[in-house]
């Protein structure tokens, strides 16, 4: 039952899309006539314009007794912030925050910069100059004007003269760090206690919504609606504290991707629920709703501050971790994500995307993406490029049954190391795009997709990947009753529970990709203990053709330029025999079989030769140990 509600209060409904270059998606925002117990009665001034779904439905009221506002919210550089500095004595508790925030994450971040001014000789200036004096106004000197634009980003006019109003043009026109409600630097010690933010709501800002900066602070049960760039936010790396059961709705976003302005240093402007710079703290039972870009972003790069250089993160702050010394300092992107549990993303791009994350370390801990909900997506539920040590637990992503399309889980070609622990996909083209480096594996989950795990031809001489029951009552599920609407009827479609797909372009072009050990093993009801090998490792299969071949189960594409002569038209076998070479790494043995859901055959493990490494001398010395 709602509490603390008052007839009058606005309230925003969440929808199912997610927010559109136009500011506009399925929310509703509606105002309350009557309170009757439990039942809320509607104001007829704000009729509910879009139908909402069952278990997709979050209703958040926007209203507070304290309230701080932006005097002229219209133009967003006269806009006011709140900003908490240097102390974490800081408690706020159902306070509203309206109209709020000057940094606007829908143009690039401009910082101050100061230069000498040559119209005051021996003075130093902050605006823009022009190498000779203005053209088109000498009286501005070296300065140029630009035009004001509103909270929508729009050019203000002069209701007088009809024309765009103007201000000269500074560096810092873009200031970061003036964000809707921000803690700044308030200190990273767990010695001292935490700052809190609770039950507030943030509504309307052009940036952020409610930051940490360098900070430990816990920020429980808000509500942040409309944030161009991020609702909830850590900015440089180094945070502590925990966000819990918040919740993000409505972000318009940049419409950039997400690496554009990584040169500035200017992240979090697409339109996230979550934004975390760092990943030493906690996400706990929130939810992202109606962002244009993702619910959840995990891109743990440190912030290059003036003055303090690149953020790490204090093994003081790490001692859950068996590896870290609190002597030391820690690489931001080194460290996994403490805890990440209950969240639920829906009406968005993709639910959760990481970045850099995890890729050369010398531990083996994991980010443990637990009980995550997913859907009714844009795209690929879940993306992890440069992405290693993630594990994902009972997550539950639900795709499009009508028109399956898009990943469950995607990868790129540097992801590696990655447990999929009970995932739950479906509706989706390919439910797990398996990582072509490493070793990763499948435990249990249940799966109905055209492709429930794809596998590619590997990059890397070290992948393996385990696709195992959990055990025997705990089996993976492949379900395959996908009907898919084919000119307004259901109708079944072909679908795999395993796809392998060889890859006869590799990378850079490099062919020995082509010849590294790639180990598929099984260990379900139905094929326990086997492996899967490609179409193409089998024995009579010609990889490189000289011509185009037309059967493409003996044959694969015609070779590109850069394969050697001595390998055109030779079967796996010849080339085996011949150079010790074989796609994957091995033959598939000759009692290898097809299977009717299994785009490969499937056979005994394969006994792999062992790894030769050739070294220059030149550039090899030994050490000898006595």
């Amino acid at each position: 039952m709602p509490t603390d509600w008052k007839v009058g209060d606005q309230l925003i409904i969440s929808g199912t899309s997610p927010t559109n270059s136009a500011n506009v998606n399925t929310d509703d925002q509606v105002k309350i006539a009557g309170i009757n117990g439990n039942i809320i009665t509607l104001s007829a001034s704000t009729p509910l314009k879009y139908t909402h779904v069952k278990n997709a439905s979050y209703v958040a009221d926007m209203n507070r007794s304290a309230t701080f506002e932006s005097e002229t919210p219209g133009v967003v550089a006269k806009r006011g912030h709140v900003m908490f500095m240097h102390s974490d004595n800081v408690h706020v508790d159902a306070a509203g925050f309206y109209g709020l925030g000057r940094t606007d994450k829908r143009t690039v971040i401009d910082d101050v910069v100061n230069s000498p001014d040559p119209d005051n000789p021996g003075q130093m200036t902050t605006d823009v100059l022009l190498k000779d004096i203005n053209p088109t106004n000498p009286a501005l000197g070296h300065r140029v004007l630009v035009p004001v634009v509103d909270a929508s980003g729009k050019t203000v006019i002069d209701p007088v003269t009809n024309q765009p109003k103007m201000q000269i043009a500074k560096t810092g026109l873009n200031v970061r760090g003036r964000y809707a409600v921000h803690f700044h630097r308030t200190g990273t010690d767990y010695e001292d206690a935490p700052a809190t933010i609770n039950d507030s709501a943030v509504v309307d800002s052009p940036g952020w919504g409610i930051v940490n900066h360098s900070s430990y602070v816990n920020v429980t049960d808000n509500v942040v609606f409309n944030a161009v760039g991020a609702a909830f936010v850590t900015e440089a790396g180094d945070e502590i504290g925990n966000f819990d059961h918040n919740l993000a709705m409505h972000s318009q976003g940049s419409g950039q991707n997400i690496l554009a302005r990584q040169t500035f240093q200017d992240f979090g402007h697409q339109g996230d629920g979550f934004w975390l710079q760092g990943g030493n703290v906690s996400l706990t039972n929130n939810v992202a709703a109606g962002q244009r870009h993702s619910g959840f972003v995990f891109f743990p790069r440190g912030l290059d501050q003036k003055g303090l250089g690149i953020t790490t993160i204090s093994g003081e702050n790490l001692q859950t971790y068996a590896w870290a010394n609190p002597a030391l300092n820690y690489d931001v992107a080194d460290v996994p994500l403490l805890k990440f549990q209950g969240n639920t993303a829906f009406g968005v791009e993709d639910g959760y995307e990481s970045w850099f994350t995890m890729l050369a370390v010398n531990h083996t801990s994991q980010t443990v993406i637990e009980d995550f909900k997913v859907s009714y997506t844009t795209a690929n539920a879940i993306e992890i490029p440069y992405t290693s040590n993630v594990t994902f637990k009972n997550v539950t992503l639900i795709g499009n049954f009508v028109k399956p399309n898009f990943v469950g889980i995607e990868r790129n070609s540097i992801t590696k190391n990655i447990t999929y622990d009970h995932v739950n996909a479906q509706g989706f083209a390919v439910g797990i795009d398996a990582p072509l480096r490493g070793v990763s594996t499948i435990v249990g989950g249940k799966f109905n997709n055209l492709k429930n795990i794809n596998i590619v031809t590997t990059s890397d001489r070290t992948r393996v990947l385990n696709i195992n029951d959990a055990s025997p009552t705990d089996p993976v599920q492949f379900i395959n009753n996908l009907k898919p609407l084919v000119n307004g009827v259901p109708t079944p479609v072909k679908q795999f529970d395993i796809y392998m797909e060889a890859n006869f372009r590799p990378l850079m072009n490099d062919l020995t990709t082509l010849f590294n050990p790639d180990v598929i093993q099984i260990g379900l009801v139905s094929h326990n203990g086997q492996q899967v090998y490609f179409y193409e490792q089998a024995a009579g299969f010609t990889p490189f053709p000289s011509t185009v071949q037309g059967n493409t189960s003996l044959f694969g594409p015609k070779a590109a330029a850069y394969v050697p002569t001595e390998m055109l038209d030779k079967t796996n076998a010849e080339l085996f025999a011949q150079y010790g070479l074989a796609i994957g790494g091995i033959v598939a043995p000759a009692n290898s079989v097809p299977d009717p859901l299994i785009n490969g055959i499937v056979g005994p493990k394969g006994v792999y030769q062992a790894d030769l490494f050739l070294f220059s001398a030149r550039y090899y010395n030994p050490v000898v140990y006595s």
